[in-house]
């Protein structure tokens, strides 16, 4: 039933007055009063051209307008209930669902308990909420508030402008927010959690799987921290300050401190762990070699399993501890350190062999040794007060002993010569008999004529040492085998030149052997081809073979008039092909 458009106000009027309980009828547009509408009439208005209340107890009030459920109420063009107990609002707007509401143009709300607010805005799911311009939920118990917020999972929540969460129980709170993940939560401004169960707070914040990411431009990879503005982690790492870096399994803590490779520790603001397995703790402090140990602001360490503690201690010897520093340098802040030296104090006394050994075990030591080395000299000055004596008793008996026997031959000559006839100039030495030694700077064990060996000679060792025979041997086996190794790889390289060459010629051969079998057939082709006697001409092949190949020939041939003639054909051989065209006037 509907009413004609002039009567709408009245209508309205009656409708809100008795709440439902007057129906509008069909008139030829007079106006109906209360009193004039009989008690039973049924409950249902429909006010517009085309309006429909459809439903028991339901308002259809707009130009094609629909109430279509038990309670309905539809208002404005096109709008539609059609559900018991739903509300559309405005034009094209439709509550699908029981109990649903959609309310602004075009807004949409499908299942029951839907609420879709806003120009556009639907709530697509059972008990869905859209509140927006554009806002969409689309999956059950889905929430999204703001213009064009798009909610895209169960149980997920979207607040803000372009927010956008398409994971299961997922929340994104923020304009142009994400949450993809399941359970996944992102709050702030473009920020974006992408994993299962990640967390990103804070301005253009980023999260992945159960990472954890908090503060403005913050990035958390799998199962690692981040926090504090523009703070980043990796894989199960945890950065901790303004600008920290924490790489593979990695933790930084502190403004700007990094733990730069895989399973470091930096603690302190500009902390740097540089190597891997590496701990830098202490403002500034840097560790630049693997396993190397800070502990202390601006201390530094540059070797292998090296540890440095203290302010200001530089390690620089690998597997060493340094507590100070023997030279100036200059830290990253460009403050200036060193030298400095400590001392190691309250140690208790070292009882293994590798223990360090304090000052009063030293001491004590030393007093040790002092009374031995007393005890020892006075029982040495005994010993020597003996030998006095007894060499005393030998000179004597030097004296009585009869003349010893002529000793070895001496040559003649400036220069040594040991040996009857053994001669030698200056600076030069003659050892045995008959040896002549004649040019200075040498060394001679016989003459011209009668030559001697030197034997058992070690191996050289200097670059002016004498070298045996044995030595020489070996010299001249590893040289001879670099030159055999050299001209076998020389020899080798040749031959898969000429290898390659007799391959490019064989493939060369091949090549002319299909050219040539392409040729023939082609010729056999063509010459069939030009005795086209129709006028829809001749279509040919041809075959040839040479050298073991062979090629196939397709053409076609036709006059056109009584002058022209037109041909075109191809050849083809394996991987080679060749085609023409062609054509003839006669004059």
């Amino acid at each position: 039933m509907h009413v004609k458009p002039a009567w709408w106000a009245g209508a309205l009027c009656a409708s809100l007055w008795w709440m439902g309980m007057a129906r509008a009828e069909e008139t030829s547009g007079e106006a109906v009063a209360q009193e004039d509408v009989p008690p039973d009439v049924p409950d249902e208005i429909a006010i517009g051209e085309n309006s429909d209340a459809a439903g028991e107890k339901s308002i259809s009030i707009g130009v094609w307008s629909r109430a279509g459920g038990i309670g309905s109420l539809a208002f404005g063009y096109n709008a539609m209930a059609d559900a018991d107990g739903a509300l559309a609002f405005g034009s094209d707007s439709a509550a699908m669902g029981a109990l649903s509401l959609a309310f602004g143009q075009g807004s949409v709300a499908s299942d029951a308990g839907g609420i879709a607010v806003g120009g556009h805005a639907q709530a697509l799911g059972l008990y869905g909420v859209a509140i927006g311009q554009e806002a969409i939920a689309t999956n059950p118990l889905s929430i999204a508030l703001g213009y064009r917020s798009l909610n895209n999972a169960i149980g997920s929540v979207t607040i803000g402008a372009h927010s956008t969460a398409t994971g299961m129980d997922a929340t994104a709170v923020g304009y142009g927010s994400k949450a993809t993940g399941l359970g996944a939560t992102a709050f702030g401004s473009g920020s974006f959690s992408e994993g299962f169960e990640s967390v990103a707070v804070g301005v253009g914040s980023y999260g992945v799987r159960q990472g954890t990411a908090i503060g403005a431009f913050t990035s958390a990879g799998d199962l690692s921290v981040a926090i504090g503005a523009q703070a980043w982690a990796s894989i199960v790492a945890t950065s901790v300050g303004a600008m920290s870096v924490a790489t593979l399994s990695g933790t930084a803590v502190g403004n700007s401190s990094r733990a730069m490779k895989e399973r470091t520790s930096a603690f302190g603001m500009h902390a740097n762990a540089n190597e891997e397995r590496t701990s830098a703790f202490g403002a500034y402090s840097r560790v630049y070699n693997y396993a190397g140990t800070t502990l202390g602001a601006f201390a530094q360490v540059h070797a292998d399993n090296a540890v440095a503690i203290g302010m200001g201690s530089y390690a620089t010897r690998a597997n060493t501890v340094s507590f100070g520093s023997t030279e100036t340098y200059t830290a990253y802040d460009g403050s200036v350190h060193g030298p400095i030296l400590r001392q190691l104090v309250n140690v208790a006394a070292g009882t293994e062999a590798n223990d360090v050994v304090i000052k009063a075990q030293l001491d004590s030591a030393i007093a040790s040794i002092t009374g031995q080395v007393d005890g020892g000299l006075g029982g040495f000055q005994s010993t020597l007060d003996g030998l006095h004596g007894r060499m005393g008793a030998l000179e004597a008996a030097f004296g009585q002993m009869p003349e010893t026997p002529k000793g070895p031959d001496v040559g003649s000559g400036a220069g040594l010569a040991l040996g009857a006839g053994s001669s030698a100039v200056a600076d030069a030495v003659a050892i045995g008999a008959g040896a002549v030694a004649g040019e200075a700077g040498t060394v001679s064990v016989g003459a011209a004529g009668s030559e001697s060996r030197v034997v058992h000679v070690d191996d050289a060792r200097a670059a002016t040492d004498a070298v045996n025979l044995r030595q020489m041997q070996a010299t001249q086996a590893a040289t001879l085998n670099e030159a055999r190794a050299y001209t076998d790889q020389w020899a080798q390289g040749l031959t898969q030149r000429f290898t390659e060459v007799e391959k490019r010629l064989d493939h060369q051969d091949t090549r002319i052997d299909q050219m040539g079998a392409m040729s023939a057939a082609m010729m056999s082709m063509s010459i069939n081809a030009a005795q086209s006697r129709t006028d829809r001409g001749r279509l040919a092949a041809g075959a040839g073979w040479q050298g073991g190949e062979n090629a196939l020939s397709v053409g076609y041939a036709r006059n056109i008039g009584d002058r022209i003639s037109l041909s075109l054909g191809g050849a083809f051989s394996n991987d080679e092909s060749s085609a023409g065209i062609g054509f003839g006037i006669d004059l």
